[in-house]
């Protein structure tokens, strides 16, 4: 079965930025390599409701991380607008109900983004951004 990780980081790749900006190399858990890298990392999952029939509806919580250049004033505001671009997407996308596929058994109920910002800057000028991500989905039972 596909991980809803995995699920999340085929929705992330379809976003575009105003000027055609995307992320081609997004990761599960950590960054890796040069900026311009994503990651996707749950961290926390919560059983919203269960169902006679065996089924549960669960809210599953995700940080990304997106790595990028962020030396210079103009990186970081180009670097803020990506991010808060993000965040509305993936707002816009859970308004009009294009959802992830979450794959077999489950059905992707909504999925929200908050909290887009600076995590944190290290020596070699290179910002961490970062995005709370919420997937709210039900599991039908086994």
């Amino acid at each position: 079965m596909v991980s809803i990780s995995e699920c999340v980081i085929s929705f992330l790749k379809a976003f575009a930025d105003e000027t055609g900006k995307t992320i081609e190399n997004i990761f599960t858990d950590i960054l890796e390599g040069e900026p311009e890298n994503m990651a996707v990392s749950p961290s926390s999952s919560v059983i919203v409701k269960r169902y006679f029939y065996g089924g549960r509806k669960i809210e599953k919580s995700f940080t990304v991380f997106l790595s990028e250049y962020s030396g210079a004033n103009m990186e970081r505001k180009q670097n803020t607008a990506f991010i808060e671009g993000l965040e509305n997407w993936i707002n816009t996308q859970n308004a009009k109900k294009n959802l992830p596929d979450l794959g077999q058994n489950r059905i992707c109920n909504g999925i929200e983004a908050a909290n887009g910002m600076l995590y944190q800057l290290d020596q070699n000028n290179t910002g961490t951004y970062m995005i709370q991500l919420k997937v709210i989905y039900t599991e039908r039972g086994r």
